[in-house]
């Protein structure tokens, strides 16, 4: 019976190990898989112009994923409207994305400052958030972006001051 007890205690050891490596080397490929530079080229919610990811190389970058009927969302923005001036002081360039056109009349509105590049995401707004890591479709998702155009940091929640510090 004792023998039964250590061999069970043993085989339950190894196999929470064994559990652990298999989480930590799916923690460890997805955030080597968020760590490469997404390339992308997107039209202003305007449509007036389209505007490149390279267009931020050598700065740090805030992409922000939201759409128009999610309350979340909206606080977000408003959140972001508030530390808009703290944040174009320290260079740092912030992008919304939006998943619908209708998204112009909204962030009218809200009055985000107009340093703020508000794009259009693609068609498939799905397929755009999963090469930024986001495969549950999860909204609002914000990026942060280092100088290089790697990512640093992804999250449904807004950024902190200690998130944009460590963004290297």
């Amino acid at each position: 019976m004792v023998a039964t007890f250590i061999l069970v205690q043993k085989l339950a050891s190894r196999m929470k190990l064994k559990i652990f490596l298999i989480i930590f080397a799916a923690a460890f490929s997805i955030h080597n898989a968020a760590a490469k530079n997404v390339d992308f080229e997107l039209a202003r919610i305007d449509g007036s112009k389209f505007i490149s990811n390279k267009e931020f190389f050598g700065k740090k970058a805030i992409l922000i994923f939201f759409d128009i009927d999610c309350p979340p969302c909206i606080k977000k923005l408003y959140a972001l409207k508030e530390k808009t001036p703290d944040l174009t002081q320290l260079n740092i360039a912030v992008i919304n994305l939006s998943v619908r056109k209708e998204a112009k009349i909204m962030l009218f509105e809200i009055g985000l400052d107009e340093r703020i590049e508000v794009l259009q995401s693609p068609s498939n707004p799905k397929f755009f958030l999963r090469k930024f890591g986001n495969n549950s479709g999860a909204l609002p998702y914000v990026v942060l972006l280092n100088e290089a155009g790697n990512f640093c940091l992804s999250k449904t929640e807004m950024f902190s001051d200690f998130d944009l510090k460590n963004c290297k």
